[in-house]
């Protein structure tokens, strides 16, 4: 899992999509398509009880560049639970 400070909020990631999967983790239409490619991310929002009743305490993480990937992966989600990344590069700042 991503771990996301204040320092680190507005850092992008690079990370590799490993979806979880069994015990009851369901697999998003386009999410099977991407896992195990890697892509840029940055945090977008920590989840709640009020977002989902899966992801409690995780990150979305938003694609860094959701341009390119909607272009290459149409049916790509539009963010991904940090609990399904592994970090493989260092982080750098988005801003």
């Amino acid at each position: 899992m991503i771990e996301v400070s204040p320092e680190t909020r507005w850092t992008k990631r690079y990370c590799r999509v490993q979806i979880r999967r069994g015990d009851g983790w369901n697999v998003k239409p386009g999410a099977d398509r991407i896992d195990g490619k890697c892509f840029w991310f940055t945090p977008g929002w920590h989840m709640t009880d009020e977002d989902t009743s899966i992801y409690v305490g995780e990150w979305a993480m938003s694609f860094s560049d959701p341009i390119a990937v909607s272009t290459e992966h149409p049916d790509a989600p539009g963010w991904i639970a940090s609990g399904d990344l592994v970090e493989i590069a260092p982080m750098r700042s988005a801003k």
